[in-house]
Order: structure tokens, then sequence, then C-alpha cells
């Protein structure tokens, strides 16, 4: 599945249509750096945009009425889009997002190492600095197995 490109899913349920007059409508767009709900109504409109990174756990949830929807973070709620009974279109959804989780998410979580291991290279220097500042003296071999502490 290629998860380079922009896609649409149109997810509002029913009950945002009632009470909004028929005029709500919710987008889920997966794009290719985030995830992105927007909520439109005669209200307004509101926008949820979240790095691949940073979704937690997907699910596809099932009601013994034969509902379907999917738990995640994104909505507390959940997501379930029409009157809940379109199992394809959860199945759809959820296929894409999961494999856009793999290929992003995995790339978020290499950056933020990297960007760790930088930060960690810097405050090396800096405490070599200080230690060489103040003439402090310090023996990092590793003591043998009887002196460690038992942890």
């Amino acid at each position: 599945m290629d998860s380079s490109h922009k896609k649409e899913y149109n997810i509002t349920d029913c009950v945002a249509k009632l009470f909004t007059c028929g005029t709500a409508n919710t987008l889920l767009i997966l794009d290719d750096e985030r995830v992105n709900i927007v909520d439109k109504s005669c209200c307004g409109t509101s926008t949820t945009s979240v790095n691949y990174g940073e979704v937690g756990d997907i699910t596809k949830n099932k009601a013994c009425c034969g509902c379907v929807g999917i738990g995640t973070s994104l909505r507390p709620a959940g997501i379930s889009p029409g009157c809940g009974c379109d199992e394809v279109l959860v199945d759809s959804i959820l296929a894409d997002l999961n494999a856009r989780l793999l290929v992003k998410g995995d790339i978020a979580t290499r950056k933020k190492a990297a960007d760790l291991g930088v930060k960690v290279d810097e405050l090396t220097k800096k405490v070599d600095a200080l230690l060489k500042h103040f003439n402090i003296k310090v023996d990092f071999t590793v003591a043998p197995e009887n002196e460690r502490m038992n942890r």
C-alpha cells in the first residue's frame, strides 16, 4: 500500500447530523505527515491535527448490535461513520491508518532517537568542559563483578 498520498474519509456520524440539523460534516484526512480531523457544522469548524508518531493505539470496535467503529485517542468517543454499519469503510480506514502509522510512526521514532543522540553529545561536551575547568579526574573503568551494586 502506498502511504505517500493524501487520503480523505467522510466519518460523519448520524448523531452529529441529527444534532446539527444535517449540517455536520467530519473528515478524516491522512496526509504525508499528519492525521487531521476536521469537524464542520452550522456551529463552526474545528480541526484536530496530530503527527503519526503521536497517534496512540487504534482498534476496531464491534458492538453486539453489529455496529462498528474505530477506538482511538484521536477522538475519545471513537470514530463511527454513518450509522455505524459501514464495516467496509471502517476496515479501509484502519488498513490505511495502520500502514501509515507503521511507516511514519517508525520514522518519527527514529528522528526522536537521533535528536536525543545529538543532545547527549552536546551534554557530554559540556560535562567534559566542566570537569576540565574544575580539574576533576573521573575514572570511567568498569568495576569488577564483585564490586558492582546488586539491583
